[in-house]
């Protein structure tokens, strides 16, 4: 055989191990991409086609198939570096082993490195999805050829499953970090991310940061009449009533007021209500609001008693509550717009007591701690160990708070702006 012919033949071999390495080194690439959601994306795309055994051997693990195809891919590699000697022997090349030996470099970052990424965008679940036919022949033999190394390789995963699940485990900021690139990819709307944010929080959230306080509770005392219940249901608007005996730690239960309005068919509205009381759920305060909720739900129940550590009532949570807490602030329909915090025009911001101390960090962009409070109110007290005297003015954390109206046992209203402010 001549060595035109040689030459002629190792140049159709070069381009074919070029093709297959172009191909493969995208579906490598592609495949190092793929995440637990994308190939759940790919096996919801391929169902109602049949069994395919390519996406069994995939949701089983990655590793099942990027093995055999790094087998081929390396293989085809060192045979591109081959041909290439060949043929700058062939041609008589000086130096031809060290210029084989970049000239391969050169080709495999090309076509290993940036051509994958250039070809396969965002999407890698799209593009193997497209790769699937040419994918299929590789694993069919490779598979085999392989399988002792992928049996190693189950026995490593599947005793590394544990700690894996520990690193896989995302983060507050990981997800915050997602959020924001949905949001700049057009993916999320603002409300939507807001959401799910909100969400991920509500599994670090407390009891005792969105009940509402034992002062602000609205129940009856045990030996009171329906009338008397009635009139406070009027006044509170509220459908459901915690009953206590004595004083407010000492709570029997709670009146359903659909409960009440079926009695009046039957009863006198001055009779008593002993009988339509019924158990109230106790929950500590430092019980999770996700688990909260699945125990509300489970029990069927609108509304729990929030306990401290003392068995005394530290307040209530509502399902509203909760709720409030994914979606915002819910009204009914004629209940009037309570804003918060007011902006005054100069900088400056007026807000009830009872405000939020995320809501104020987020209003005024300062960073405040918040050990054992969860108010201004309470960032207040906390500070002077007591409470304030009117048009009291105190600094932390970088804010002037400004005391303006206050009584003998709650701070109603301060004005708080920022020290920066003022410069």
């Amino acid at each position: 055989m001549s060595t035109d012919v040689i030459a002629l033949v190792t140049w159709a071999l070069l381009a074919a191990t070029l093709a297959a390495l172009a191909l493969y080194s995208v579906i490598e690439n592609v495949l190092s991409r793929l995440t637990r959601v994308d190939i759940k994306l790919l096996m919801d795309r391929r169902k109602g086609l049949g069994e395919d055994r390519f996406v069994t051997q995939l949701h089983r693990g990655k590793y099942r198939v990027q093995i055999p195809l790094q087998l081929f891919v390396q293989s085809i590699r060192v045979a591109t570096g081959l041909f290439i000697l060949i043929l700058l022997n062939l041609h008589r090349v000086p130096y031809a082993a060290p210029l084989a030996l970049l000239a391969t470099v050169i080709v495999l970052f090309f076509l290993s490195h940036w051509l994958p990424w250039a070809i396969t965008g965002t999407e890698p679940e799209r593009a193997l999805l497209i790769l699937l036919p040419f994918l299929r022949p590789v694993l069919f033999i490779g598979i085999p050829l392989t399988y002792p190394i992928i049996l190693l390789a189950a026995r490593r995963h599947a005793a590394s499953a544990d700690n894996e699940a520990g690193e896989d485990e995302i983060t507050d900021e990981e997800v915050q970090a997602f959020l924001d690139v949905g949001e700049e990819e057009g993916i999320f709307e603002q409300e939507e991310s807001r959401i799910i944010q909100q969400v991920v929080e509500l599994g670090d959230t407390i009891a005792r940061e969105i009940m509402v306080p034992r002062t602000e509770i609205v129940a009856i005392p045990v030996g009171a009449t329906q009338e008397e219940l009635r009139a406070l249901i009027v006044k509170s608007r509220h459908s459901r009533i915690p009953v206590y005996e004595g004083t407010i730690d000492a709570i029997v239960g709670v009146i359903y007021v659909r409960h009440l309005l079926a009695s009046y068919s039957a009863g006198e509205p001055g009779a008593s209500f002993k009988g339509l009381i019924r158990p109230a759920l106790f929950v500590p305060e430092t019980k999770r609001v996700a688990e909260l909720l699945r125990e509300m739900q489970a029990k069927g129940e609108q509304m729990c008693i929030v306990v401290d550590e003392y068995g005394g009532v530290a307040g209530l949570v509502t399902l509203e509550d909760i709720l409030e807490e994914i979606v915002g602030e819910i009204r009914d329909e004629d209940q009037p717009v309570e804003v918060d915090i007011h902006p005054d025009g100069d900088g400056a911001y007026t807000m009830y007591g009872d405000t939020d101390l995320w809501d104020v960090q987020e209003t005024l962009g300062v960073d405040l701690e918040e050990e054992g409070y969860n108010t201004i109110a309470g960032l207040i007290i906390k500070e002077l160990g007591r409470l304030p005297k009117p048009d009291e003015i105190l600094r932390v954390d970088g804010l002037e708070i400004q005391v303006l109206e206050v009584d003998s046992r709650k701070i109603h209203r301060v004005r708080v702006h920022t020290l920066d402010a003022d410069r």
